[in-house]
């Protein structure tokens, strides 16, 4: 009895962690560029170029070709285009809201809520990997109030017609690997990527 006890109390605090480290990791995708975000380079207070980033991630900024940009803070996208610091860059994050996924998915990361509503929208824009994805018990953590909420989905059952459940701005959607290599064939034909943070527009650089 007294192992059992011990046994649970570890699975607890394992659970608690996890939902720690997600909750971290969408915070830091929350601080970096992400499909659907606006860009705007200002000099002198007047725009100069302005792109959105494209759902593979892509930006291109006219007159300046097309970089990678999702994933890449501010200082990081100066680098990347080679502009001087007389140029300011501004970023605006989509109003729809965001979601992320993580675990066994091809574009882990920040999705805008336009693009991925729904977890089966979110699932075709992340591409689960065909071999290790665990379709059957896919994770929907939810904030309420000072903690979360955690819910597991059967994808699979989605797809054979099972309501498609509702994504909320901030959820964080975790896919597992499975022991058994579920096969996720069916997700292979879509190659999209991930979204950004709540409306965030920011003047000056990091």
């Amino acid at each position: 009895m007294r192992t059992l006890l011990l046994l649970a109390l570890g699975l607890a605090a394992c659970a608690s962690t996890d939902t720690q480290y997600l909750a971290l990791q969408a915070r830091a995708h929350d601080a970096s560029l992400a499909p659907g975000d606006t860009v705007t380079l200002m000099e002198a207070g007047s725009p100069v170029a302005s792109g959105t980033v494209a759902m593979d991630g892509t930006l291109e900024l006219p007159g300046m070709g097309t970089v990678q940009a999702a994933g890449l803070s501010r200082r990081e996208l100066r680098t990347e285009i080679g502009i001087g610091t007389s140029i300011q860059i501004q970023t605006q994050a989509p109003g729809s809201g965001r979601v992320f996924v993580f675990g066994q998915v091809e574009r882990s990361g920040r999705f805008p809520m336009g693009a991925a509503a729904t977890l089966m929208q979110l699932m075709e824009a992340a591409g689960p990997h065909p071999d290790f994805a665990d379709l059957l018990h896919v994770r929907v953590l939810r904030g309420r109030g000072d903690g979360m909420e955690e819910a597991t989905f059967n994808v699979l059952q989605i797809m054979r017609g099972g309501s498609d459940p509702v994504l909320l701005d901030g959820d964080i959607v975790v896919v597992d690997k499975s022991p058994l290599g579920q096969m996720a064939a069916p997700f292979q034909t879509s190659r999209e990527a991930p979204g950004r943070s709540a409306s965030q527009s920011e003047a000056s650089d990091e």
